[in-house]
């Protein structure tokens, strides 16, 4: 997942939870007097103020900036970069008097900056991520210098994402016309814009907001709408007493909020507080206040085996962080004995599906098992007759959108059972929910029989079109002497060189990666080739030369090496500066260097964009017999491969 997205789904996720903790700290506000700022001790923004040169308490050299100015520059791999700040910064510098009230911005297309303002000790004063007027862009705004001096500014990107433009721009309030809005009726649609001469404390909200009230009667619901083109709304609503009892971040289009058939619970006036994620200031914004029914849209209550239904998350619908918010409970009737499959989809939404039986117990859940963001139960078995109930919710506490349900008896009947193979068959099975399940094989599977002479080694290969495979093998006492979940290709397992040693009756496990994993899929055991002991070894090698060499099942096996290895011994008079590399055409290489005393003292698994290694540039300071490990990165790889050991 990239930076952006994982982002992206962090505020989704945010709801009434980040609202109520507060998106921005902010703490003073200037009063307008008639055109010319005003700073909390009286003194006039117009005032010179004399640039103060100081010892940067941070690596780089800074340039100024004057209040009203902005700057361009640009964040590239060469600028500075520590580890108590994101990504590299450039450091710029202003000078302010205590109680100034300034705004920062940082804008950057296609750069993702990140601000942070410091005193003249280092000390992090604010800081900004995503709170500017787009997506991206950083602004700390409304921020009242705690004294006279001069200010640290870190123009920074985000994470590791560099190399981008930006402009830097510091100004004391914030610009342009002042809109205040205080109050809605319902049916209205009206224009705000948030700044620093609005509020900044409500109840345990600290952030600059308008709080703008409307009066509701208790059998009324409403739909809030608020939309920016300038900043990411996010806004609550606070009952008479303060309390805030429904709040939404991305409910809407895009970034805008809504929330839909609120649900009034008295006569009484209520206050919407208006706002935004990640603290952003001088914005403006359109909010609604549209009178809606408090069952809005589609209720789906109930639906039948063989049935697809549509219904409506909103406002209207309970509410439990058991079902991750707002959900609708579906009654589902069954006869017992029946296996269904139900299918959630939504064109604008993140569903999220649970089947409780009729004790109320979770028997199946999924999130995104019907592809992209929707959510489907496979082969959920409905033993017992009576009521179960299909918690259709969503991914997000404050998920609301419309979505199809649909609940269709699973075909089950006419799947191929495996249950026994030779050696040198290739047979076809099905995993369905009549097989035997276990926690210890990952869910559903099918144990095939597989009889041994004694003494054999094969090959066992598992690969499915649509499922992710799991192998496992038992020996005639069930014990488990070999697993595998990708070694094939894709999501396909294959267990390589297992020796069934003893005579008798060996169980193949068929399975899957997931509990709830149902396919078909085609199992093949062979007779392993240049098994037992045909694989050329090699146990020692000289600086400066190249040899060749085969991990079999014949090499030692230890967990320290990721499994089966080979031990090469390497001589050295003591100084010399060697490099180490082994590959291999076939395998995934992995290499250690023991020293004489047998600890490790470097190792390496892939190098150069391969899977072949290399340890560069180590030297071998002690005179004696070192020992290099060619290994493989997995447990059961085996293959050919070229060493060879040169000198710098």
């Amino acid at each position: 997942m990239t930076i952006e997205n994982e982002r992206r789904r962090r505020i989704l996720q945010a709801g009434a939870a980040a609202f109520v903790s507060g998106l921005a700290g902010c703490s003073s506000y200037l009063e307008d007097d008639g055109g010319a700022l005003s700073s909390g001790n009286g003194t006039t923004g117009t005032e010179t103020i004399e640039r103060e040169e100081i010892e940067l308490p941070v690596e780089g050299e800074a340039e100024w900036i004057g209040y009203g100015e902005t700057a361009s520059s640009r964040v590239t791999e060469s600028a500075p970069s520590d580890p108590a700040y994101d990504g590299r910064y450039e450091p710029w510098t202003f000078t302010g008097r205590e109680g100034d009230v300034v705004t920062v911005t940082m804008e950057s297309d296609p750069g993702d900056p990140y601000l942070y303002l410091l005193d003249e000790d280092g000390t992090v004063l604010e800081e900004n991520d995503d709170g500017g007027s787009s997506e991206l862009d950083a602004q700390i705004a409304g921020y009242e210098l705690p004294e006279d001096g001069t200010y640290v500014v870190l123009a920074a990107s985000y994470g590791d994402e560099v190399d981008f433009p930006y402009e830097l721009g510091v100004r004391e309030g914030v610009e342009g016309e002042k809109i205040d809005l205080r109050s809605i009726e319902v049916g209205e649609t009206a224009t705000g814009k948030v700044d620093v001469e609005d509020p900044d404390q409500f109840e345990d909200y600290e952030g600059f907001h308008e709080p703008v009230s409307f009066e509701v009667a208790s059998d009324q619901a409403v739909t809030i709408e608020m939309s920016s083109d300038e900043a990411d709304p996010v806004f609550g609503v606070a009952d008479s007493t303060g309390a805030v009892v429904a709040s939404d971040d991305d409910g809407g289009d895009g970034l805008d909020s809504r929330l839909v058939a609120f649900p009034a619970s008295a006569d009484e006036e209520y206050t919407i507080v208006a706002t935004s994620y990640g603290g952003s200031v001088g914005f403006e914004y359109e909010l609604s206040v549209q009178e809606a029914d408090a069952s809005d849209g589609r209720d789906l209550r109930s639906i039948e085996i063989g049935e697809t239904a549509t219904g409506e998350i909103d406002h209207g619908d309970p509410e439990s962080d058991r079902f991750n918010g707002y959900f609708e409970p579906v009654s589902l009737r069954a006869d017992g004995g029946e296996t269904v499959s139900i299918e959630m989809t939504a064109a604008d939404g993140d569903t999220y599906l649970y089947l409780l039986d009729p004790a109320g117990s979770v028997i199946a859940q999924d999130d995104d098992g019907a592809g992209s963001l929707n959510s489907r139960i496979e082969y959920a078995e409905l033993s017992d007759a009576g009521e179960y109930t299909v918690v259709a919710g969503g991914f997000q506490t404050n998920g609301f959108f419309e979505y199809e349900l649909s609940v269709q008896e699973a075909q089950v009947d006419g799947r191929t059972d495996l249950r026994s193979i030779e050696i040198g068959e290739t047979a076809t099975g099905e995993i369905d929910p009549a097989d035997p399940e276990s926690d210890r094989f990952n869910g559903y599977f099918e144990p095939v029989s597989l009889r041994a002479d004694g003494g054999e080694t094969v090959s066992i290969e598992m690969t499915a079109a649509d499922g992710d495979t799991y192998l496992y093998l038992l020996d005639p006492a069930g014990s488990v002497i070999a697993q595998d979940d990708d070694g094939g290709s894709g999501l396909n397992s294959r267990i390589e060189y297992a020796e069934l040693a003893d005579a008798g009756e060996y169980t193949v496990i068929a399975g899957g990666f997931r509990s709830d994993g149902f396919f078909e899929y085609e199992l093949s055991v062979q007779e392993a080739q240049g098994s037992g002991g045909g694989g050329a070894d090699l146990r020692s090698i000289r600086i400066g030369e190249t040899a060749s060499g085969e991990i079999d099942r014949d090499d030692p096996r230890s967990d320290r090496f990721n499994g089966y290895f080979e031990p090469v011994s390497l001589r050295a008079d003591g100084g010399e500066t060697v490099t180490i590399e082994m590959n291999s055409a076939d395998g995934d290489t992995y290499l250690y260097l023991l020293g004489p005393d047998g600890n490790v003292i470097a190792e390496n698994d892939d190098y150069g964009g391969s899977l072949n290694s290399q340890i560069s540039g180590v030297t071998l300071d002690d005179g004696g017999e070192y020992f290099i490990i060619a290994g493989g990165f997995r447990t059961n790889g085996f293959f050919e491969y070229e060493l060879s050991v040169a000198e710098q």
